[in-house]
């Protein structure tokens, strides 16, 4: 890993030498991340890809903004950013249309501009038997996951993400009130996926039930075209 990381450095300032010797260094944008992380025994395993611990799903993520084309949001560590903001955020740099269906939000958006939905952050895995979802906001962190997982993981994990970094403590049986609002906005999330599936893909249908239940939460703002 510290020679893929020397590599990979390496290079990075190799492009970015380039890009000045060229010339359009100044107005170019470079977004660098990851796909995910790795577990080094946090949680009792090795690898990545079968829970959604915050070392497998919080990555890297590096912006160099074009310069005097936008107000550079402040640093992103109080409020992740999510991979589904990368490609908008690139698409408005490059002056072209973002795609209705398109999830995610610019990231040059002030955060506090940003609905209390777009500030959630949801994951889902799917791997080896292992089937997953997580929320998070700022405060709080819920992890599901199905009974008899491979991974042996709990079924319901709640973490106070704010204080507890490391998930720790497994507070869902304390907060219930938390965990239970946390699994509304966690349903709401993939709902809303659903219906907004991309161009080309199966879009599921809401009903006026589940349409009226996203939009008490924020997520969509009328039901009037649902029947």
């Amino acid at each position: 890993y510290d020679g893929e990381i020397a590599f990979t450095d390496e290079h990075i300032a190799k492009i970015e030498q380039h890009l000045k010797q060229l010339g359009p260094w100044d107005e170019t944008l470079i977004v660098i991340t990851a796909d995910h992380g790795e577990e080094f025994l946090e949680h009792g395993g090795w690898w990545h890809g079968k829970t959604l611990y915050e070392e497998q799903i919080a990555v890297p993520l590096l912006v160099k903004w074009p310069k005097n084309q936008v107000v550079a949001p402040p640093r992103a560590d109080d409020h992740p950013a999510r991979h589904k903001d990368v490609v908008p955020t690139i698409l408005a740099r490059a002056g072209a249309p973002i795609p209705p269906a398109m999830q995610g939000r610019d990231l040059a958006v002030p955060f506090a501009e940003r609905s209390d939905a777009e500030r959630m952050h949801y994951a889902e895995e799917d791997h080896e038997g292992n089937v997953l979802r997580a929320i998070r906001t700022k405060e709080w962190k819920l992890i599901e996951a199905n009974e008899g997982n491979p991974r042996g993981l709990a079924p319901v994990e709640l973490f106070a993400i704010d204080r507890d970094r490391g998930e720790k403590q497994n507070v869902a049986d304390t907060e219930p009130a938390v965990t239970a609002e946390m699994r509304e906005h966690a349903d709401a999330q993939g709902q809303l996926a659903a219906s907004q599936a991309v161009e080309q893909g199966e879009q599921a249908k809401l009903t006026r039930e589940e349409c009226e239940k996203l939009r008490v939460l924020g997520y969509v703002e009328d039901c009037d075209s649902v029947n």
